[in-house]
């Protein structure tokens, strides 16, 4: 079984207006159904593949 990386943010990060940008827009446009930390935990795996795109 393989270990789980968590989603890190880098404070630097926060001062790329793209970065925001980015991540605001893949957040609203994810539709996933679920209990909220089901849903939560499955938009941080979302935007962490895209960003890695």
């Amino acid at each position: 079984i393989g270990a789980l990386k968590p989603f890190r943010i880098l404070k630097c990060w926060r001062d790329v207006e793209e970065y925001q940008d980015f991540v605001r827009d893949k957040w609203k446009d994810f539709k996933i159904e679920g209990w909220g930390g089901y849903v939560l935990k499955e938009k941080f795996k979302a935007i962490k593949k895209e960003l890695k795109e």
